[in-house]
């Protein structure tokens, strides 16, 4: 597997469709992290 401390591949296609999907694993994290909390505390906004 490869980490993210691997310096990027010589196919920018490839570079991109891992750096897209590296974005959407974050986005989902901090959406269910942000679910999670709003479900903790529901009067915070």
């Amino acid at each position: 597997m490869p980490s993210c401390r691997t310096p990027p591949w010589p196919g920018r296609r490839q570079s991109l469709a891992d750096l897209q999907s590296a974005i959407q694993q974050i986005s989902n994290r901090r959406y269910a992290k942000q679910m999670r909390l709003s479900a903790l505390r529901p009067r915070d906004t």
